[in-house]
C-alpha cells in the first residue's frame, strides 16, 4: 500500500522492449509552463528514480500499431536537490 502511493502510467508511440518489470528508471518530468525554455522547468520534485511495476502492450486495428505503457511508481518524493 504505501508503495504504490505516488505512480504514474508513461506511454510510448513504440514499444521499447529493453524495459522490465522491477527495473530502476530515471525520468525528468517537465513543468509545462508557456513562454519558458523546457529545460528551466524541471520538476524536481517529480524527477529521479523511478520503479516500473507493471508493462502493457496496446494494439491498434492493425498490429503493426503497437503502443507501450509503463506503469510506474516512486517511493517518495525528491527533497529539490536531485543532482542530473
Amino acid at each position: 500500500e504505501e508503495i504504490s502511493k505516488v505512480s504514474m502510467i508513461a506511454t510510448m508511440k513504440k514499444p521499447n522492449f529493453n524495459f522490465n518489470r522491477y527495473q530502476k528508471v530515471k525520468i525528468i518530468i517537465y513543468d509545462a509552463i508557456h513562454g519558458k525554455e523546457a529545460k528551466d522547468n524541471v520538476n524536481l520534485r517529480l524527477s529521479g528514480g523511478w520503479l516500473i511495476t507493471g508493462i502493457r502492450y496496446i494494439y491498434g486495428n492493425d498490429f503493426s500499431d503497437v503502443k507501450q505503457e509503463l506503469i510506474m511508481v516512486k517511493r517518495e518524493l525528491s527533497d529539490g536537490n536531485f543532482d542530473f
